[in-house]
């Protein structure tokens, strides 16, 4: 939204994998149970103020709020959360929530330059020009079937 307002585009970029890291951090475990909600209480509120008519805030934050809620039951129930844990949980999940309601906004940045550079990934064995590939190759997730990636690579 911020890119959009500020006048520039986004790309598609064809077989571009995204990674979402796991590992833990100060904000999850290694069982990737959260220890803290605070922060995502406060940038929704941010986020409603800044792109949601305030009309919808009750309804959205409900909904949010209940989808946070049941995901603490599952890692209740699977067993790494225990219920007091699930309790604080929530407390700070509505105390960043009322935080982001009166925090003061700030115009957007859009940052110049990344915070680490880009790493070099391993070449991907079946990376095949869009226009070599097989039929079968398997739409949207920018890999290819072994057998049809042989097809591609054989063809003229």
């Amino acid at each position: 939204m911020r890119l959009g307002r500020a006048g520039h585009a986004t790309a598609i970029v064809p077989l571009a994998e995204v990674h979402h890291g796991f590992a833990a951090n100060a904000l999850r475990g290694p069982d990737r149970v959260p220890r803290d909600l605070f922060d995502i209480g406060a940038s929704w509120a941010v986020f409603q103020r800044k792109h949601i008519d305030p009309s919808g805030h009750a309804e959205q934050w409900a909904r949010l709020r209940r989808s946070e809620r049941q995901r603490l039951l599952r890692y209740l129930v699977s067993g790494p959360l225990e219920p007091a844990q699930l309790r604080r949980l929530m407390k700070r999940l509505d105390q960043g929530y009322a935080e982001g309601k009166v925090r003061e906004l700030t115009a957007a940045r859009i940052a110049t330059h990344p915070q680490t550079p880009l790493r070099p990934s391993p070449p991907c064995p079946a990376a095949v020009p869009l226009s070599r590939r097989a039929p079968s190759g398997c739409a949207g997730t920018g890999k290819l079937p072994h057998s049809a990636c042989e097809t591609a690579r054989s063809s003229p």
